[in-house]
């Protein structure tokens, strides 16, 4: 899932107006981890452990390092790296939208129904949008 972008070549073709969104100066996924404080990087590295686990009898899809840094960093509740909030939400997440792209969501962008609220931040100072 981890990709290098080009953010030059991105601007001259989406233009400044669509380029606020691109994610300048971020940090390679192995550059995140290797910064994690030593209790994050344990919560990390035992979601990691688990999800991985050859006995487990249920493991539907295969999750990248940076999923599994998201889903520990965006844990539910107000501790971030809550190890048992980030285990059951990956256990419950359904994978496919865990990809979602614009392009893919191109024909309901066009209905003008989805649309991001510049600036609008939730509770917990996450991104949203309007369907």
């Amino acid at each position: 899932m981890s990709k290098t972008l080009d953010l030059k070549a991105l601007s001259n073709t989406l233009g400044d107006g669509p380029m606020r969104y691109a994610p300048a100066g971020e940090r390679s996924i192995e550059e995140q981890i290797a910064a994690l404080t030593p209790e994050e990087k344990e919560c990390f590295d035992t979601l990691k452990a688990k999800w991985n686990d050859k006995d487990r009898k249920k493991k539907p899809h295969d999750y990248s390092d940076e999923m599994i840094l998201r889903f520990a960093r965006c844990s539910p509740g107000s501790k971030k790296f809550n190890e048992k909030a980030a285990w059951k939400v990956m256990k419950k997440c359904d994978p496919k939208y865990l990809d979602l792209t614009a392009t893919e969501l191109e024909e309901q962008l066009l209905s003008k129904t989805l649309f991001i609220v510049p600036g609008l931040k939730s509770s917990e100072g996450h991104d949203v949008f309007y369907m």
